[in-house]
């Protein structure tokens, strides 16, 4: 029986198949004698080319497609089928410490949660928008309209829905996973400055990047949501605390979950940079400065070193971190006591009499008068129509440099600057580092000014006339220099070299600190300095306020006009407080072996012996007592 069904099933079977290839080879037949009868109309026979033509250009435009989608485009496809499945997440580096020259910590990071979401994978987003809003307490409109915006942008790329996330909010949105499909909650590390305004300005900030940074940027690794130093030692040293992103590759399933992680990468984070400040001198600094508008720096005068610096007002770099708004960011701009200016490095003002260091030294070397020579002090010195008056009424009498520069007598200096000459005077200005950039890097130095006639003439439209090298000889008129640069001419009077300005302990690569040796004559240096150790030590010297036993402390006080008329009055309270001089005082100990030059700048603080020269008492006190 199944031998009988077998044998009818392969019968009909090549029936069926004989009938078929039958029909079809008559089809064919038939077709091709249809195409070649003469008796068929000739348009016909066109319709029927043309039908065959598009049929085999069609059929070639699938084979091509076919061929270039799965071998030509087989990689990229099959990359783009394992993103379903395979996501690379990113490891930020934690950014380096900031520390002072003994270890304390100034800059510093705290973990936090960011919670981001990747818009490819976020669907619905209106669903998720609103779950989001109900756990977080965001506008759930405007949550749609940023994810949306950034699927359009990059639908790959997570964006940054909020950073700073706490416990109760991390748990919330954990507790409805399943209903946040493509969200990730990363750990973060945030810039902390534990001390707030505690030396602002040398620390400065860092703010997250902005897209032309990113532009810029995007070769060097910074992604969205990166954060870049911005000012101070955060921006100096970016590429050192910085660190080296990493990446960990995971598998996730259909809502984003991790399934497993495929390999890892870890980051190397930024390593610690280790500052020349001196904590417990910077300390006394932001204690003197505080209530005040002004600047202290104090620095090594033999390796340029800072070992302190102060600004004040000052600011908390802690608002930059989580970013500003910008009504917060105009009222900090544009503060007329300006907040965010380092004064030290950036603020330019007249040095008053502590430029008259300047003038002697130069009127030494020129050979125009020696220490022994002596000038009468009337109290006002007549030139042309005009008399300079000296700021003792009556004058000093009969004067030498030594006494000149310990008592500064004005009289003295308007005769050496008349012989000396506008551009004399500013060639030895510049050759004592006024007017030139210090090289510390921590910000765009401002340069200041130091006229010379070439430079009124260019500037101005106008010619030097011999009256302002008058003013311009006791540090008044167009001259205006930074604080940091007295500090570093102070600096070269008692050493014999202008140093490199650095905040670094450490040097990079173990360089030797950039020094620049004053062509200066030995023997006028040292009369100078003598004069010097007079101004702080001698009976009528200006600066007697910053006396310390036992360290012989050197320095020049000046009191810088902001006004071009002096208003006569005593009482300084009873002067606005806009119209105030500006109070200096530059000073290096001990004079034998110098360990420490500081200069003190008082806004509007009025005499310098009296304002500044007290505050750099009390800091020589404070540094040389720690030994």
């Amino acid at each position: 029986m199944e031998l009988f069904y077998l044998t009818m099933f392969s019968v009909h079977s090549k029936i069926f198949c004989n009938s078929y290839f039958i029909k079809y080879g008559v089809l064919l037949f038939d077709m091709v004698n249809f195409a070649q009868d003469e008796r068929i109309d000739r348009s016909y026979r066109k319709r029927i080319t043309l039908f065959l033509v598009c049929l085999g250009v069609i059929f070639s435009i699938i084979v091509i497609r076919l061929f270039y989608l799965q071998i030509l485009q087989g990689p990229y496809y099959k990359e783009k089928s394992e993103k379903n499945r395979v996501r690379i997440l990113d490891i930020s580096p934690v950014r380096g410490n900031i520390l002072d020259r003994n270890g304390y910590i100034l800059a510093t990071n705290n973990v936090s949660f960011e919670l981001n979401i990747i818009p490819s994978e976020c669907n619905p987003i209106r669903n998720v928008s609103k779950v989001l809003s109900h756990s977080l307490g965001l506008d759930a409109d405007l949550l749609f309209e940023k994810i949306n915006k950034a699927k359009k942008r990059n639908p790959f790329v997570p964006v940054t829905i909020k950073k700073n996330l706490n416990v109760e909010e991390v748990s919330r949105i954990l507790a409805r996973n399943t209903e946040l499909p493509g969200i990730l909650i990363e750990e973060k590390s945030k810039r902390v400055y534990p001390l707030g305004n505690f030396m602002s300005h040398v620390l400065g900030y860092v703010g997250e990047v902005n897209q032309r940074e990113l532009e810029k940027l995007s070769g060097m690794g910074y992604r969205v949501g990166d954060v870049i130093g911005r000012m101070g030692i955060e921006r100096l040293m970016e590429g050192v605390l910085r660190g080296k992103r990493g990446g960990v590759m995971v598998e996730t399933d259909a809502f984003g979950r991790i399934l497993n992680v495929v390999s890892k990468v870890l980051p190397t984070n930024g390593e610690d940079v280790y500052l020349s400040i001196d904590f417990n001198l910077q300390e006394v600094v932001e204690s003197e400065l505080e209530g005040i508008e002004g600047a202290i720096v104090c620095l090594e005068p033999k390796t340029g070193k800072v070992v302190a610096l102060g600004s004040s007002p000052g600011f908390d770099p802690n608002i930059f971190v989580e970013g500003l708004s910008g009504k917060a960011w105009e009222a900090l701009s544009k503060d007329p006591s300006k907040p965010l200016l380092n004064k030290v490095l950036s603020g330019i003002y007249p040095p008053g009499s502590v430029f008259k260091i300047v003038v002697a030294i130069a009127a030494l070397e020129e050979g125009i008068t020696n220490e022994k020579e002596t000038v009468y002090c009337t109290g006002g010195y007549q030139f042309g129509n005009r008399e300079f008056g000296c700021w003792r009424e009556h004058g000093h009498g009969t004067v030498d440099m030594r006494r000149a520069l310990v008592e500064s007598c004005d009289y003295y200096f308007y005769e050496m600057g008349r012989r000396l000459g506008v551009d004399r005077i500013a060639h030895y200005a510049k050759l004592l580092g006024l007017g030139v950039d210090t090289g510390s890097g921590l910000v765009e130095e401002k340069l200041g000014i130091v006229p010379t006639s070439e430079w009124k003439k260019k500037n101005l439209k106008a010619p030097w006339y011999p009256g302002e090298t008058l003013s311009l000889a006791i540090g008044q008129g167009y001259l205006a220099i930074t604080p940091i640069q007295v500090a570093r001419m102070i600096s070269g009077v008692f050493t014999g070299v202008l140093p490199k300005i650095s905040f670094l302990l450490l040097d990079s690569q173990g360089e030797t600190e950039e020094v620049l040796h004053l062509p200066i004559k030995q023997k006028n240096l040292e009369i100078v300095r003598n004069a010097l150790w007079g101004v702080v030590n001698e009976l009528r010297g200006t600066g007697g306020k910053a006396r310390l036993e036992g360290f012989n402390v050197c320095g020049k006080t000046g009191t810088a006009q902001t006004r071009s008329v002096n208003i006569v009055e005593k009482d300084i309270n009873k002067v606005p407080y806009h119209l105030r001089d500006h109070a200096w005082f530059a000073a290096v100990a001990p004079k034998e072996d110098p360990q420490l030059a500081v200069v003190v700048l008082v806004e509007h603080g009025g005499h310098g012996g009296s304002a500044a020269a007290p505050i750099a008492g009390r800091i020589f006190e404070r540094y040389f007592s720690k030994e």
